[in-house]
């Protein structure tokens, strides 16, 4: 081909939009709208709402259960919800409207003033009971202003097309039907990021030789500067590497009874003993009466008057005539009123021969099989004018490209793959071709042409014997997790492992019926075109579903999940209910038991039981009650000692036996720290700063260690009084307050030893003043590692002492740790800088002792039940409890603060010599059916005879 040299064109490609606030704010008004629960799946690439499903949007004006009537409501769901779907100003087209199990299937494809968008789309799911069950939108927002007027034309797109595959034409007849170029706009739906889309030439390029060799696809070349956008492969392979046709129906014939016979393998394996079989479909042209059709027993019938040749080829109603070499024709004269066979071939027909009888075979059974599931449609209508080819030149290959099917010679290793899964196979993909066009996302056409052959077979082997030492492909026991696999074939393996370990479930819990519910809700689906695996399963949910919301699970959803599990696939799940909780913090309140609560709402059903796992040095599960406030639930968690990680999560069982866990991951947990702290060093300036260092690496030093003055310029002001006491460190202190430009000023403590210390955290009081980060900078440091730096884009401007705190790994273990405060700035404008005060090093990990221990066990306890009360005073002292309704906290004149409050109640008592006191009781009776908590506390003596407080302690009395 004699190639063109391209114009330079500026071609400007549009950027789609990714979800954003408006689309949260479309969809929660959506959600307002519609009580849910609903999942939404965006697309990245567009940013629209590529599905949306769950509860399901009820139909008040459903007529009847028709797909006129459904038509009728997923039109208007566009209409009403074109804004959420975000599909502008483009025309969304029907392409597919189908019944697909128990639903209703709509796909529109997007066009922009007639000319087609390429993957751009809408989709609606009607069920048959009168709901919507999901819809969604994968729409490329172009505007109105899109200019649709091409800069190169056809002849340099084509040129530009067949450069970048770097071949030319051949010679040889190519599969199919030929395609024109079109002009399109073409956008990488299937990007993870929002993606550009512009206006594009599709080249149809198909440069197959002889042998099967050589590309065959769709190029996409940018109509404004000629470049190459995209290359679309149409010629799908074994694995190693549109017309329209009515579906014919036999007329009615007069009694006389002809039969045509072939020899094929009807067993998997190419290398089976072939079997001589009636030839179901094949049009006989009788002359005198016209074209006839064998029936499902080979036969036809015809009244002749005379003797009557015939020529029989494998030509069909599901086929074009079959080529290839050892081409299988038979003549034979019928005689009128006599019965008569016709024989195609012989037991020593050749493999050349066989292949042809073979593929014509297979490719009528599956033609066949996809009938009695999707009916006569269009599309199949379509796929019956496939073009199968045999005997090709090639070995250890099969192929589809343009509503054909083309199958290799023996050789190589290889037996010849005109065999019945590897016809199904390569037809397989031509019926996905018909609707929609063919997807390789995750393998999925793979999957999708695996499933059509190990589904007509009920066999889970793709090519028995395809390698002649008697390996096979692939198969659907395999085990590949999603997403996985070095390539499309690999890739799909999950779809087609999980369509038959679905078929295997069902079998397993529905016997026979099997087949016919998985061939409903698998193969059916096909109708959806989805574009991925995720969407292929989410399609194939809702074929199953009986009542249009997802949400609640569908008939077979244990098969289905279980199916999914084996190979990671991500399928919707069963939303029994919704949790929800606010997280716990950590605390300093040692042997404190903690009230949880957890919100548990049923989206149907009910939550028989709602349960507190926890763990606290052992892992342990405790019964919650409800609250008075509807769907809560409360529980105690225990008090323990400092320092310890409380672990917990809460599971409900739903009335179905699902359980809601919260975190839902498996392995994730709510947590909180309690600690006490153990004070390692601290400084407060009162005495000078004794040990305190300073100075200048550049420029002026202004730190000072004294009384603040409350300096002020611009928009900032220094404190006029420490934080505590009189003194504080800072910059400037007594001049003017601004520190110096072009300064790197150092502020350093004197060696502290944190060994035997690990959690090491300092804690400071500060008030900073300073330009951004990117201007000024303050660092605190441990030696020379920085572990805080003020923020780079923005001023930090505090009005009033800022208690900070933070961990300081670096800082532990250390005989002689310096803390650093360091400023720098630059050549332009100054503020207040840093003033500090009260600096501690601290940990959290040492164990710090009560004053006094007490218990009351267990923490959760049914009414009646037996408490166990101990008080621990380290020596034998007297001690006051104290027992009532609230947690305080309650002042009394000389007395720490008393956490129990409301009505209570005091009991006088002695701890012995050891400092233990222990007394078993009854938990009250009468207990509202929300439950009671009791606080407590004891008083005691601590040194020097003063008052002192031991935890506070929690119980929750339950019925």
């Amino acid at each position: 081909m004699r190639m063109s040299v391209l114009p330079l064109v500026l071609s400007v490609p549009l950027l789609a939009q990714a979800p954003g606030v408006s689309d949260a704010t479309r969809l929660a008004a959506f959600e307002r709208q519609y009580s849910g629960p609903w999942q939404t799946h965006w697309n990245p690439a567009t940013g629209t709402p590529q599905s949306i499903y769950g509860a399901g949007i009820p139909l008040a004006d459903w007529r009847e259960n028709t797909l006129q009537e459904a038509r009728r409501h997923a039109d208007r769901l566009l209409r009403e919800q074109a804004e959420l779907l975000e599909l502008g100003v483009s025309e969304f087209r029907e392409t597919i409207g189908a019944r697909m199990g128990r639903t209703w299937s709509f796909v529109y494809d997007q066009y922009f003033r007639g000319l087609p968008v390429i993957g751009g789309r809408a989709d609606v799911r009607v069920h048959m009971n009168g709901r919507i069950s999901m819809f969604g939108s994968v729409a490329w927002p172009v505007p109105a202003t899109f200019d649709t007027m091409p800069k190169i034309d056809e002849l340099t797109a084509t040129a530009a097309a067949w450069q970048s595959r770097q071949v030319e034409p051949t010679s040889a007849v190519q599969p199919g039907q030929p395609q024109k170029p079109r002009l399109v706009i073409w956008g990488n739906v299937h990007d993870t990021t929002a993606a550009p889309f512009f206006l594009a030439w599709e080249i149809p390029i198909s440069a197959i030789l002889a042998d099967g060799s050589g590309p065959a696809g769709r190029a996409y070349i940018d109509a404004g500067n000629g470049r190459l956008l995209h290359w679309q492969s149409d010629k799908h392979e074994c694995g190693l590497a549109a017309c329209t046709r009515d579906h014919a129906s036999p007329r009615e014939l007069p009694p006389a009874t002809y039969t045509v016979m072939g020899w094929v393998h009807t067993a998997f394996s190419p290398l089976s003993t072939p079997t001589n079989e009636p030839l179901a479909g094949l049009e006989i042209n009788v002359p005198g009466i016209g074209v006839l059709v064998t029936d499902r027993n080979g036969q036809f019938t015809a009244n002749l008057t005379n003797p009557t040749q015939v020529t029989v080829n494998l030509n069909g109603i599901h086929n074009q005539l079959i080529v290839g070499s050892n081409a299988v024709t038979q003549t034979a004269t019928l005689q009128p009123g006599v019965p008569q066979t016709i024989q195609l071939g012989t037991a020593a027909s050749t493999e050349q021969q066989l292949a042809h009888m073979t593929t014509y075979y297979w490719t009528d059974r599956v033609n066949e099989f996809m009938r009695s599931i999707l009916g006569n449609t269009p599309q199949l209508a379509t796929a019956d004018n496939v073009l199968p080819t045999v005997n090709l030149a090639q070995t250890c290959n099969a192929f589809y490209t343009n509503n054909s099917i083309n199958f290799y010679a023996s050789g190589g290793g290889c037996t010849n793959t005109s065999s019945a899964s590897v016809v199904a196979h390569e037809w397989g993909h031509g019926l996905d071709d018909r609707y929609g066009g063919i997807s390789q996302t995750n393998g999925l056409s793979e999957g999708w042409a695996d499933i059509h052959a190990i589904y007509m077979l009920d066999d889970p082997i793709i090519a028995h014997d395809f390698y002649t030492n008697g390996n096979f492909l692939r198969t659907g026991t395999n085990t590949r997790q999603y997403p996985s696999g070095s390539g499309p074939h690999d890739q799909g393996e999950t779809w087609m492992g999980f369509a038959w370990k679905l078929r295997q479930n069902l079998r397993a819990s529905n016997g026979p019926a099997a087949l016919t519910i998985s061939n409903d809700i698998v193969l059916g689906t096909i109708v959806a075109n989805a574009t991925d695996q995720q969407a292929a399963i989410r399609e194939v949910f809702i074929a199953d579903d009986n009542d249009g919301n997802l949400a609640n699970g569908v008939p077979h959803y244990n098969e289905l999940e279980q199916a999914c599990l084996v190979h990671n696939l991500p399928y919707p799940v069963i939303q029994a209910g919704s949790a929800s909780h606010n997280p716990l913090t950590s605390t300093a309140a040692q042997l404190t038991s903690r009230p949880v609560t957890v919100s548990m709402v049923p989206t149907f059903g009910s939550f028989t039981q709602v349960r507190l796992h926890y763990d606290a040095g052992g892992a342990q599960v405790r019964t919650m009650i409800a609250t008075g406030t509807a769907n809560v639930y409360q529980a105690m968690l225990p008090g323990v000692l400092a320092p310890t990680t409380v672990r917990y999560h809460f599971e409900g069982v739903h009335s179905t036996g699902i359980t809601v866990r919260l975190p839902a991951q498996p392995t994730a947990e709510f947590s909180y720290d309690v600690r006490g702290e153990t004070r390692i060093w601290f400084e407060d300036f009162e005495n000078g700063g004794t040990g305190w260092t300073h100075g200048a690496i550049t420029g002026v030093d202004e730190w000072e260690i004294g009384a603040p003055q409350g300096r002020s310029g611009g928009n900032w002001t220094d404190p006029s009084a420490a934080a505590s006491g009189s003194n504080c460190a800072g910059t400037d202190l007594t001049g003017n307050g601004a520190y110096e430009n072009s300064s790197t000023i150092w502020l350093r403590s004197p060696p502290i030893s944190t060994v035997g210390f690990t959690d090491v955290r300092l804690r400071l009081k500060r008030w900073l003043t300073i330009d951004a980060g990117t201007a000024d900078q303050v660092q605190y440091r441990v030696g020379a590692i920085p572990f805080w730096v003020n923020p780079s884009s923005q001023q930090q401007i505090d009005t009033g002492w800022v208690q900070y705190e933070q961990a300081v790994p670096f800082a532990q273990g250390l005989p002689a740790a310096v803390l650093e405060f360091r400023l720098i700035s630059n050549a332009s404008g100054t503020f207040g800088g840093l003033q500090i005060d009260d600096i501690e090093l601290f940990t959290t990990s040492a164990p710090v002792a009560l004053p006094a221990e007490l218990r009351i066990l267990p923490e959760q306890v049914a009414q009646g039940g037996t408490l166990n009360l101990t008080v621990d005073t380290g020596t034998a002292l007297p001690f006051l409890l104290i027992l009532g309704s609230g947690g305080g906290p309650t002042t009394i004149p000389g007395l720490p603060p008393i956490l129990v409050s409301s009505s209570f109640a005091t009991l006088p008592g002695y701890t012995n010599a050891t400092g233990d006191f222990a007394l078993t009781f009854p938990a009250p009776n009468g207990v509202p059916a929300t439950g009671m908590t009791w606080f407590s506390q004891v008083l005691t003596l601590g040194q020097n005879q003063q008052i002192v407080a031991s935890n506070q302690f929690l119980n929750l009395i339950t019925q």
